[in-house]
């Protein structure tokens, strides 16, 4: 930086300091708020002979000021002075002291402060100070501008991949929590328009750096806000007293109301201020996104416009994410139908084998009735056997009725090792009748997994069936899992006839199958569910040894279905 010849307590030329220091700054490349302060806070202490000098910043819900910068470090500040300064509350600035407020993102943000040790400073110093701090307010926005586009075109890019639903709407909260500086939470809600309710999809607790456990709530949207919130709108709430006032113009305190809820912590901070945008439109769906504050005041215009711009773009994103979301569902549809067709004629011999031998025992019974020949212990023989066979048959048709209605519940987690135990009841009979032996290797106290049952049942139910035809003459079936960390990984292994080393990296591709009347879409289902949770799969096999699947899931946050 070039060096400004001290100026002494007279007559201060402010425009020379401000021009040497800007066009300083403008060589130097300097693109970091905090880089700028800093350079004039040295070229102040050198231009107006001072000892000592800070820029201290206002805190939400502070008396005092934080100090952001000090020269030198180790002086020393009354920092409710600082505060007062900042906030424009002092009746009469001390001795030897002079302060400067500073804006930022369209409000006061802070104070230049300078101090001397000898001499105070004149009427001309402290308006040149002024003229000072009005710079660094204008050079400060426009690098605060420029880092904003910068962060804004990254998200863009990021919400504009084909990303699954549940990993974009955090992308998406991410990206607004620093935008933003949200420090409460940030949370989205999809709106179901037969129920007339909305459904918390995400959210992000900023001041404890964690996923919601909230999240399949719901809450309802009356009819008289479900107008207010249209597409391009974006509110501003903050709270007043034990109520909230919206101060965009929209007359929707009601809405905060409605939006306003507690994670369940006991010491969780009371929301103070809120942002609210709807995403989409009414008549295609809609979404409401919704950021928090702790502090009432700490959104503004400038945090209104970020949203503003940045809705949009999300809207588009959750419209191709939904869309997408709508085919994969769609095509779960189709094999689940398929597959329970399969399984349907795969159990019916075991079905009627089961319901086959009642209908004799009960005419058997009702003639011993007739004939007055009824033997007790005969009768609770026969009627325990019918028992076993009606036992039978429930639990089969229970299992399969239950997999193929899918779990209604909006949660989004359930116990991996529930889904594998229920894929392999479901196909114990047509285990044992292909000769085939299952070896469960499933520790207790596996964690739970991101996904619906229904899907991971789905999904093991495929690759068990899958292996299962791969060993028409029998052998062994062996599913193993295990936790690493944050993800669970499950083996599923046969030893069966084996993949063609041609086929190996076509067989999880639509419509390509092995099997004689086979759909094709079993092992593109499991894929399909897997990026839908953020998990993947591996196949390893050989010719006449048999097929390794390696399932990798990722272990949920909480939450079970």
């Amino acid at each position: 930086m070039e060096v400004i010849p001290p100026a002494g307590t007279g007559a201060v030329d402010e425009y020379q300091l401000i021009v040497q220091t800007s066009a300083s700054l403008v060589r130097r490349g300097t693109r970091e708020p905090e880089k700028v302060i800093q350079v004039y806070l040295r070229a102040c202490l050198a231009l107006f002979d001072a000892g000592a000098g800070c820029v201290a910043v206002i805190e939400r819900g502070q008396d005092e000021a934080r100090i952001f910068h000090s020269q030198p470090k180790e002086a020393v500040w009354d920092q409710k002075l600082l505060a007062d300064l900042a906030r424009g509350s002092v009746q009469e600035v001390p001795h030897g002291v002079q302060g400067a407020r500073l804006q930022r993102w369209g409000r006061d943000w802070g104070v230049l402060v300078l101090r001397r040790d000898i001499g105070d400073f004149t009427a001309a110093e402290r308006r040149a100070l002024a003229r000072i701090a009005a710079e660094i307010d204008g050079l400060v926005g426009r690098l605060d501008d420029a880092r904003l586009a910068e962060v804004r075109e990254r998200i863009d890019m990021k919400i504009l991949r084909d990303l699954a639903p549940k990993d974009l709407y955090y992308q998406i909260l991410d990206g607004l929590h620093r935008l933003t500086r949200y420090d409460h939470s940030g949370s989205l809600y999809l709106y179901e328009p037969i129920s007339g309710r909305l459904e918390l999809v995400a959210e992000q607790i900023a001041w404890r750096k964690m996923k919601s456990p909230r999240i399949g709530e719901t809450r309802l949207l009356p009819e008289e806000l479900r107008r207010l919130v249209r597409e391009d709108v974006v509110l501003g709430f903050h709270r007043s007293g034990k109520g909230w006032h919206e101060w965009t113009g929209m007359a929707a305190n009601e809405l905060a109301s409605v939006l306003d809820h507690h994670v369940g912590e006991e010491m969780e901070p009371p929301l103070g201020s809120m942002l609210c945008a709807a995403i989409g439109s009414s008549r295609d769906g809609f979404g409401l996104l919704r950021l928090g504050a702790q502090w009432p005041g700490t959104f503004g215009d400038h945090e209104l416009n970020i949203v503003r711009r940045f809705v949009p773009a999300v809207s588009v994103a959750l419209q191709r994410a939904e869309a997408a979301e709508g085919v994969r569902r769609k095509v779960l549809d189709v094999e689940r139908r398929a597959a329970l067709a399969h399984l349907a004629r795969g159990v019916a011999h075991d079905v009627n084998n089961a319901l086959g031998a009642v209908l004799p025992l009960v005419q058997q019974m009702r003639a011993e009735l007739d004939e007055g020949r009824l033997d007790p212990n005969r009768l609770r023989d026969d009627l325990e056997q019918i028992e076993r066979s009606v036992d039978t048959g429930r639990r089969i048709f229970g299992g399969m009725l239950r997999w193929a209605k899918g779990s209604a519940s909006p949660a989004a987690s359930c116990e991996a090792a529930r889904a594998i135990a229920n894929a392999c009841g479901i196909l114990e009979s047509a285990m044992t009748r292909a000769g085939i032996t299952l070896e469960l290797r499933v520790p207790d106290g596996l964690p739970s997994v991101d996904g619906r049952l229904s899907e991971m049942e789905q999904l093991f139910l495929n690759l068990a069936t899958n292996a299962i035809e791969a060993m028409p003459e029998g052998g062994q079936l062996t599913i193993a899992a295990r936790s690493d960390g944050d993800e669970i990984w499950v083996d599923v292994i046969d030893t069966g006839h084996g993949i063609p080393a041609n086929l190996l990296s076509e067989v999880d591709k639509p419509f390509v199958t092995t099997k004689e009347g086979g759909t094709g879409l079993g092992l593109p289902t499991c894929r399909s569910i897997l990026v839908g949770v953020g998990g993947d799969l591996t196949i390893e096999s050989e010719p006449g040894r048999g097929t390794r699947i390696a399932v990798r899931l990722r272990a949920a946050d909480g939450g079970e279905v």
